[in-house]
């Protein structure tokens, strides 16, 4: 029988903490990247960026609960 180790990573205190994760993407998904990549802006800068994007009407609603929670 085989044993396992979990190891889970604390929450970090700094909310601009950086994870480390690992994603497959296609390769036309790729060569975008690579197209749009320039100096100072890495691809996983274009992908947090993208999350952002994508994400940001949920954010935004969760801000808003958020505030709505506190005002009662």
């Amino acid at each position: 029988m085989m044993s396992y180790i979990l190891f889970i990573m604390p929450e970090p205190s700094d909310p601009f903490a950086l994870y480390r994760i690992s994603v497959q993407i296609t390769n036309s998904q790729y060569e975008l990247l690579m197209k749009h990549k320039k100096p100072g802006t890495s691809i996983s800068e274009l992908i947090r960026r993208s999350i952002d994007t994508y994400f940001a009407p949920v954010m935004k609603n969760e801000l808003i609960e958020h505030q709505d929670k506190i005002a009662v």
